[in-house]
């Protein structure tokens, strides 16, 4: 919805009416007056004033009974408001597509889901923890990413990125049939992945247009804008190759659908950048290539020295210390390739202990929503920050989204490409 109200304002509600199923006075404190009861009689004038004086007692104990009741009723809905994952954050329920943080059952979640189909890469980018990962380097069965498909839209579906937490979406030998999978499915309703394009020759120009069509959003990512800084980036020398394939995915995809992501190791001008995109997309005949953003400063994931300096003009980002809700969890949650479900989809590159909420082999979505677990590390203000959280470079503070108004209506466009 684009405005408040309706579903939207049940967001704020929906745990906390849950476990106390009713929306009134619990049965033990609702008044039961059978019409043989005391309230129901009238005494006589001849009674005696005794009689009086007790039927009014009587009254007065039952209506002390259901004040204690209404009060117990209050604070119990009361609590349960305040530790659901909005109640710090209220701002969020005005912004569009807010009704994608409540699931079909009630349950708060995040607006897309990200699903790391394969975590093997062609490069080996010296900003990246790939090469160090512990995790079996593998491509997702066919029948784990239907089931993880499958549990996503029991929660309701939405938007779904395949930008793999360290690896490369065009190594994914089962690409195509993922995506005919996910166009064929109703609760599905964008495609977006990151690629850094090289292994998109593994694919005809039939075959990749048709792939291409998939998707709503491509980012590509590109690690130096001429031979030299790609090789130091990326360990190989495959700089004309990356910029041949980044051509075919600009000439074949759907117009304004593919953008570029430079993470450069040398200061470039803007000048510079525009003419290197501008020669891309000559060659690609088309109007133009939206450059979606640039950098040269770099996160340590959680592992690298920032010590140790970076080539030519590159930075590593300064270390933090995070206290405040993290952002980027609210956008998304993370399938591993093994089934393993992450809470973000940011630099849990190993599945963290203190991030994993489960795997779908043997836990559906709608446990792992409804867990303990989720609830707390929804509210770090109650129960801390989560270790791997403490110093990641990823965090961005709930409250940064104030001004993101398209932010949980087009999620793709902030984290999923």
């Amino acid at each position: 919805m684009n405005a408040p109200g309706g579903e939207d304002a049940l967001i704020g509600i929906a745990l906390a009416a849950k476990p106390l199923q009713h929306r009134y006075m619990p049965p033990a404190t609702r008044l039961q007056l059978p019409r043989s009861s005391a309230l129901c009689y009238r005494p006589r004038a001849a009674e005696s004033t005794s009689g009086q004086i007790g039927v009014r007692a009587g009254m007065v104990s039952l209506l002390k009974t259901a004040r204690t009741g209404a009060r117990s009723f209050v604070s119990a809905v009361g609590a349960g408001l305040s530790e659901h994952p909005l109640a710090p954050h209220p701002f969020l329920r005005m912004h569009k597509g807010a009704q994608r943080l409540r699931s079909p059952q009630g349950l708060f979640r995040p607006a897309m889901l990200t699903v790391e189909t394969v975590n093997i890469c062609n490069n080996k980018c010296i900003v990246c923890p790939y090469t160090v990962q512990t995790r079996a380097r593998k491509t997702m069965p066919m029948a784990l990413f239907r089931r993880i498909v499958d549990e996503y839209v029991s929660v309701g579906g939405g938007p779904i990125s395949l930008t793999p937490m360290v690896g490369e979406v065009f190594l994914d030998r089962f690409l195509p049939e993922r995506l005919e999978l996910l166009r064929s499915t109703p609760g599905i309703t964008t495609i977006s992945a990151t690629t850094n394009a090289t292994m998109a020759r593994r694919y005809d120009d039939a075959k990749l247009a048709s792939m291409l069509d998939a998707f709503g959003r491509v980012l590509v990512s590109v690690y130096g804008l001429d031979r030299d800084e790609y090789q130091t980036m990326v360990l190989r020398d495959d700089y004309e190759l990356m910029v041949a394939q980044l051509v075919r995915i600009a000439a074949l995809a759907k117009p304004g659908t593919v953008n570029v992501g430079l993470r450069l190791l040398k200061h470039r001008t803007d000048d510079e950048v525009v003419a290197w995109a501008f020669d891309l997309a000559r060659r690609a005949g088309v109007e133009r290539i939206n450059v979606h953003n640039s950098t040269s400063e770099f996160f340590n994931w959680n592992h690298f020295d920032v010590s140790r300096p970076l080539p030519h003009d590159a930075t590593w980002a300064p270390v933090v210390e995070n206290t405040q809700q993290c952002l980027v969890p609210f956008v998304a949650f993370q399938a591993l390739v093994d089934g393993s479900i992450s809470f973000c989809p940011g630099a849990d590159y190993e599945g963290h202990p203190s991030l994993a909420l489960g795997n779908v082999s043997d836990t559906s979505l709608v446990a792992m929503l409804s867990s303990d677990r989720v609830r707390r590390l929804w509210r770090w203000d109650r129960h801390g920050v989560p270790e791997l959280c403490k110093t990641c470079n990823f965090h961005r503070p709930v409250e940064s989204a104030r001004k993101i108004k398209w932010l949980l209506d087009d999620p793709n466009r902030y984290l999923g490409a």
